[in-house]
């Protein structure tokens, strides 16, 4: 039996190396470069004069930030006598508090982002002004600080323990803090923002096909270039905020599944599964940050030309 345990641990560690090691660093590597390719293009003058495009800039920053912590730290863990969490409780502590904190900036940006999408495409002319810059920065502001401080909890209530199979592990303090950081994350990292990004998707295309939006400017040229880069922005939104619900839908499902059996005795075959499981549950998660710009540029013409037009003048600027 032992030798049977041993030899599935070693099976699924073999997979875990095949198909973790090499999809990991290629997505760090597209999600760091779309990022910073995305901060350049939002943040050109003729773009930041619409407010949807300061929320894209936070996106831009919070992927960096989720690639960074995500990919690059997973990835070093994966690697064969590389176990920093396990010998620095510092490592543990920070790796731990970057890789829950970054995620959770990413998903309540796009909350963020959608709230004044349903905004900007309300029937409503008065409703419509309330998208505005200074409302950008204040709740991206807010967003950003009430999360640091919320994940704090992570840097107490962390530490290094040696488990009964004689494993040390980087983990949550055994007894109630383990219980609130498994509900915790499950609610406030995943169920809310992703329940909120549904909502408002579907408010916000209910918007689009119930009325034609009419400007509230008196000068038409301004006002249809104005509702073109809301157009593109919501479009763009839209495609992150599908890919990620659709995703991370399996993750939530069996992080339910793993909160849910969580007391029940499980056969240390069935253990050693669900380990394996939850470490390809990082792909899923990775992955929707770290495709957002080539996605944008795969369904957006109007993004395309305006990214050649922003870089090939950056590019020019500096030759």
């Amino acid at each position: 039996m032992a030798s049977t345990i041993a030899d599935l641990a070693a099976y699924y560690s073999r997979m875990l190396f095949i198909i973790y090691w090499p999809i990991m660093p290629i997505l760090s590597v597209m999600g760091i470069v779309g990022a910073i390719l995305s901060g350049i293009i939002f943040s050109h003058r003729s773009m930041r004069q619409n407010p949807g495009s300061i929320y894209f800039i936070a996106l831009s920053v919070a992927i960096f930030m989720v690639m960074v912590s995500n990919g690059l730290l997973l990835s070093l863990g994966i690697i064969p006598n590389v176990l920093l969490d396990n010998q620095s409780l510092a490592y543990c502590k920070l790796s731990t508090y970057s890789i829950n904190l970054c995620p959770a900036l990413h998903r309540y940006c796009l909350v963020l982002a959608a709230i004044d999408r349903t905004l900007i495409t309300s029937s409503n002319a008065t409703v419509r002004k309330r998208s505005t810059h200074r409302l950008a920065y204040r709740t991206i502001s807010g967003m950003t600080l009430i999360a640091i401080l919320y994940y704090i909890h992570v840097l107490v209530g962390y530490d290094i323990y040696v488990l009964p199979s004689g494993t040390i592990a980087c983990v949550p303090s055994i007894g109630t803090y383990s219980y609130f950081f498994a509900y915790s994350n499950l609610v406030v990292n995943n169920l809310i923002p992703l329940s909120l990004l549904t909502i408002l998707a579907i408010k916000t295309l209910r918007n689009l096909q119930r009325v034609r939006i009419q400007p509230t400017n008196t000068d038409s040229i301004a006002s249809n270039t104005h509702r073109s880069k809301d157009r593109q922005l919501t479009i763009l939104l839209l495609a992150d905020i599908l890919i990620i619900v659709f995703l991370q839908s399996f993750v939530i499902s069996f992080t339910m599944y793993i909160n849910i059996t969580r007391n029940q005795v499980k056969s240390p075959s069935q253990q050693l599964f669900e380990s394996f499981l939850q470490s390809i549950a990082t792909i899923f998660v990775t992955t929707p940050p770290a495709v957002s710009f080539y996605q944008n540029l795969l369904i957006s013409k109007s993004f395309r030309r305006k990214a050649k037009e922003v870089l090939f003048d950056r590019f020019r600027q500096h030759q």
